[in-house]
């Protein structure tokens, strides 16, 4: 795969904890987004504890409409424990724009050596010449003496807590079924619960609090990530075998209960799975649920005149509309202001 380097592109190592550090770098979109797929713009190399890393940006990764960014190992050792995150931040003054880009485990190991995202590019449509990217890193385990790092963690802990304690002290009913849990676990996680399970005398008395409005399913993956910090479907962790209506679900009882955390991560999922088939919904969800960020790119996706003309005769666009009228008026906006800019008349039905 060829590496491109950028005169455009520079890393610069700010200040951190003895554990973790924030590198940030810049990229000027406007020079960078017509690489050809698969090549990519690479970052200096830098040195955080003992170990030589790069980053890479592919503007385009295997298709025209999605981009990666990547961490990668350059030193040779034998597993190295890291986890990261990238997140989009303001090009003037370095403030985090979007914190909503996913937290990596990766052991970097061999071949495996590279762990990135990959998002849509619609992300960055409508930037101005420059924008910057931070990586925030912490080496969990060193890699030069091997360490058994496989068992004995906090997730493995609280899951063991969730599933096979007989210590619970309260228990919820959604959809006529019983879940139990702690006290204070929940409460220390969401404030709506603290107020629930610490509130009035009658509540705490309560041997059993149901839960209006909820499937049992989604009450149970959330409670899971309130436990372990993870999304977890049937013993698996990976995010993309989650069905859409769940990730939806989810978004509403993460706002719910006022966990800013999941709620981040659907509203990433939401966003990376836009099609003329979800749109709508996911529109109508970001515009009750206050997420600026992620209606904003559903206005940007609906509003592509490819876009717009399958979206008009769809059921759900106009259940959207009957829903949600106002934003009607908001991607009628949308369009015009695209038209004037690219001098294409499109128009909105």
């Amino acid at each position: 795969m060829a590496s491109t380097n950028m005169k455009s592109l520079s890393l610069v190592r700010m200040k951190s904890t003895s554990a973790s550090h924030d590198y940030q770098f810049e990229v000027n979109y406007d020079k960078a987004k017509d690489l050809p797929i698969g090549e990519y713009i690479t970052s200096p190399i830098f040195d955080f504890e003992g170990y030589e890393w790069v980053i890479h940006y592919y503007p385009q990764y295997k298709s025209n409409s999605d981009t990666f960014f990547s961490l990668k190992l350059l030193s040779k050792a034998i597993d190295v424990s890291a986890s990261f995150s990238f997140n989009l931040l303001n090009k003037y003054d370095s403030s985090i724009i979007s914190s909503s880009f996913l937290t990596f485990s990766h052991t970097f190991r061999g071949d495996d050596n590279e762990c990135g995202e990959m998002f849509r590019r619609d992300y960055f449509e409508y930037i101005d010449g420059i924008f910057k990217i931070s990586c925030k890193i912490r080496v969990s385990s060193g890699a030069r003496n091997v360490v058994n790092m496989s068992s004995g963690g906090l997730h493995e802990h609280m899951e063991k807590l969730l599933n096979g304690s007989d210590k619970f002290d309260v228990t919820f009913e959604v959809e006529g079924k019983k879940i139990s849990a702690h006290r204070l676990i929940v409460a220390a996680r969401s404030p709506v619960f603290e107020a629930e399970v610490f509130g009035s005398m009658a509540e705490v008395d309560m041997k059993c609090i149901r839960i209006e409005d909820m499937k049992a399913d989604v009450f149970m993956t959330m409670l899971g990530f309130m436990y372990t910090d993870q999304i977890s479907i049937g013993g698996s962790s990976d995010l993309s075998k989650l069905s859409f209506e769940l990730v939806q679900d989810l978004f509403v009882a993460a706002d719910r209960y006022a966990l800013e955390k999941l709620k981040k991560i659907c509203e990433e999922i939401l966003c990376n799975n836009l099609s003329v088939g979800t749109v709508s919904t996911t529109l109508v969800l970001a515009d009750r649920h206050s997420c600026p960020w992620l209606k904003e790119m559903c206005l940007g996706f609906a509003s592509k005149p490819e876009n717009l003309m399958q979206l008009a005769i769809s059921e759900e666009y106009h259940d959207m509309i009957q829903a949600s009228p106002l934003l009607l008026v908001e991607l009628r906006e949308k369009c015009n202001d695209l038209s004037g800019r690219g001098n294409k008349k499109h128009r909105i039905v």
